[in-house]
């Protein structure tokens, strides 16, 4: 099972198939958001480390429904209970449990951990150690359905250790993966970030097509331009993009017949009162009009998504898709919209 961000699964697919080869979707077991469940063979297994589309990788170990009140714990206990773990726990001695939690329930992630780890010193006798474990457990609950597996990546697979610079509003890779991913490029074409931040977005583009398009990293920010640059060298992809010092209000100065604009801008949160937000999206949005080739894509994140449709359709973009994600707590939506 692999985990990732809402709205995505479909790019974690493909990559899958591109990467690691045929595979058997299990949707029939585990048909949820930001979860995705092969059968593969056990020599593949190895191969989904490359994936730059997901978080974790999770031994799939079963899935049930349960109740929204008290009385779910009380089955989360007794299906761990009954469940047969030799082969998971073969060799390993001490364990944790891990949970996430989504939905309305009369109990916490908290509380589902205490009874799930309970239930697996009840009936395999390991010991629970938070900090020095050797096998961890996943129990989450989704609405009305928990999902049970045994995580095979100790370290989240989005950190990908090129980030020396941090900027603070980055994007998750995985995120800025799949948002270059929708970008459909061919050999060749050319691809843009006018607000590039720390460089997530084109150094992800760089990695996905090892030097077969251009691409172009901006920002106003000097410092951001810097850590930027920084972050593509320690990712050893520096020579694959451009960055500059420019503000987005002279992208179509700067560069035209652009094949597609990829970008995460500020989601406005700090921004008052709502027309400042508006205004940057409206400049963003015209000079992308402007900078963009016949049918080129503009690919944005934003939380803003009513407003930023709404300036897309004003000034002539089509919106082609719209994604629900999910970044740091936040729900924001991915929109792809053609010239």
């Amino acid at each position: 099972m692999l985990t990732t961000s809402r709205g995505i699964e479909d790019i974690v697919e493909k990559e899958i198939e591109e990467k690691v080869g045929a595979f058997k979707n299990r949707k029939d077991l585990v048909n949820m958001p930001g979860r995705v469940l092969v059968e593969l063979n056990e020599e593949s297994v190895s191969k989904l480390l490359a994936l730059r589309s997901v978080f974790h990788i999770v031994r799939f170990i079963t899935s049930f429904k349960i109740e929204s009140s008290k009385e779910g714990l009380r089955t989360i206990y007794n299906t761990l209970r009954s469940l047969n773990l030799s082969d998971v726990i073969e060799g390993k001695k001490k364990f944790r449990v891990t949970s996430e939690r989504s939905g309305n329930h009369e109990f916490t992630s908290l509380d589902i951990q205490r009874v799930a780890g309970q239930a697996i010193v009840d009936s395999c006798g390991l010991k629970v150690d938070l900090e020095n474990f050797d096998l961890e457990f996943t129990v989450d609950v989704i609405n009305d359905k928990c999902i049970v597996g045994s995580r095979l990546t100790r370290e989240l697979l989005h950190k990908r250790g090129y980030r020396i610079f941090n900027h603070p509003a980055a994007l998750k890779p995985v995120l800025a993966y799949a948002m270059v991913r929708l970008a459909n490029l061919r050999e060749g074409e050319m691809l843009v970030d006018p607000m590039c931040g720390g460089g997530t977005i084109p150094i992800e583009a760089a990695y996905s097509y090892n030097g077969k398009i251009k691409i172009y990293g901006f920002d106003k920010v000097l410092k951001y331009v810097i850590g930027a640059k920084m972050n593509a060298e320690k990712a050893g992809v520096n020579n694959y993009i451009v960055f500059e010092k420019l503000d987005c209000a002279l992208l179509s100065k700067r560069l035209s017949s652009i094949d597609a604009i990829v970008t995460n801008p500020p989601y406005g949160v700090r921004m008052t009162p709502i027309t400042g937000i508006e205004r940057l999206y409206r400049v963003l949005v015209s000079e992308a009009y402007k900078a963009l080739s016949n049918n080129g894509k503009l690919i944005v994140i934003t939380l803003k998504f009513g407003l930023m449709k709404k300036i897309l359709k004003n000034l002539g973009f089509m919106v082609l898709e719209e994604r629900a994600t999910t970044h740091g707590g936040l729900h924001p939506h991915i929109i792809v919209a053609k010239k």
